[in-house]
């Protein structure tokens, strides 16, 4: 899966078409702010990035995914599909342990219940381009691929790619995949 976030008022469809010759099959486009023009494009899917529960619960059914930032009220949230990027977290490491933004309480909550369906972990390889220090970042994106084949819950590799600078080949995510030792769907 190809993750594109588009800015407001930015045109998407250029972006769209280098994806597609970058390989990538399932592309995603997800928008930072809500707007009547965002429309799902023809061989896309869309979604929202929401920052509150009320935007959650209100923009469900104009679009396909719904991503939220690392907190745990989205972990409990029937609406929220997926969680963005836990590893961006500005906390320091211990000595011992990583502060990689997920727990084991946090991915329990990402399982299929009764009440909420299954949520998936997305992180971003944008994360890495942008990161001061990448070998802090690779280590918490390790534990957390580890930790969510444990707990059994999806974990995603995607360029979340902010500009089409940013955008990778889908072999380089697979080749990051299978680095943090991840099966990885194109």
């Amino acid at each position: 899966m190809e993750l594109l976030i588009i800015k407001p008022g930015e045109n998407a469809q250029p972006r769209i078409e280098i994806a597609r010759g970058l390989g990538h099959k399932e592309i995603v486009v997800l928008y930072t702010k809500h707007d009547k023009r965002n429309g799902k494009m023809t061989g896309t899917k869309s979604a929202i990035l929401v920052t509150t529960m009320n935007q959650a619960k209100s923009l469900k059914k104009s679009y396909d995914f719904i991503f939220a930032p690392c907190k745990r009220e989205f972990f409990e949230s029937k609406f929220v599909d997926s969680i963005l990027e836990p590893e961006d977290q500005k906390r320091l490491d211990f000595i011992h342990h990583r502060n990689s933004g997920l727990n084991q309480v946090l991915l329990k909550l990402c399982q299929p219940t009764a009440k909420r369906p299954a949520k998936r972990i997305i992180t971003t390889t944008s994360l890495l381009l942008h990161a001061k220090s990448p070998a802090t970042l690779i280590g918490r994106m390790m534990q957390n691929a580890k930790w969510s084949k444990k707990y059994k819950v999806n974990y995603l590799v995607t360029s979340g790619a902010r500009t089409k600078w940013e955008q990778r080949d889908a072999e380089s995510i697979k080749a990051l995949s299978r680095i943090l030792n991840i099966g990885h769907k194109a």
